[in-house]
């Protein structure tokens, strides 16, 4: 979906449509997950439990459960690192995301965002141990890139 066709208007009643049906969404995860023997208990332990269930659910890219998933996993960094939902409408300067449910303010700066919806859609299209925890570890590694071997002009 081509969220930059869209109008500002629609984007924000889709995401007030999202954010209202969030515990629904995990409602649903939560069932489905305890059905199949997974622990989705809203720690980051539990991402690992998460990627399983995906693995072994035949989950594409078209299903249903794609909003549920993704609710959770924000919902999962939301309560365990901080941060808050929003609707990301900044097409000038983070349109990477634009027009999708985000977690923005989690980490520094505080203008990276966090798209559960495409971390779940990356982890289908290539699944890996550790995917969703190493995601986040590296938006929360705030260590500085040496520069120091890099050739300068001079």
């Amino acid at each position: 979906m081509n969220f930059k066709k869209i109008p500002r208007r629609d984007l924000e009643e889709m995401f007030e449509t999202f954010l209202s049906s969030i515990d629904d969404y995990i409602e649903n995860i939560l069932e489905i997950s305890a059905y199949k023997g997974y622990n989705l208990d809203f720690s980051l332990e539990s991402l690992s439990d998460l990627e399983k269930y995906i693995s072994t659910s035949n989950i594409n890219a078209d299903d249903d459960r794609i909003n549920d998933l993704a609710a959770y996993l924000g919902e999962v960094i939301r309560k365990n690192i901080g941060g808050n939902w929003k609707c990301s409408l900044d097409l000038k300067y983070n349109s990477i995301f634009y027009g999708k449910p985000v977690i923005a303010e989690y980490t520094t700066p505080n203008d990276l965002e966090f798209s559960p919806f495409d971390c779940i859609l990356n982890y289908i299209s290539e699944p890996h141990a550790n995917y969703f925890i190493n995601i986040i570890e590296n938006d929360l590694d705030d260590v500085p890139l040496n520069l120091d071997d890099i050739p300068t002009e001079e």
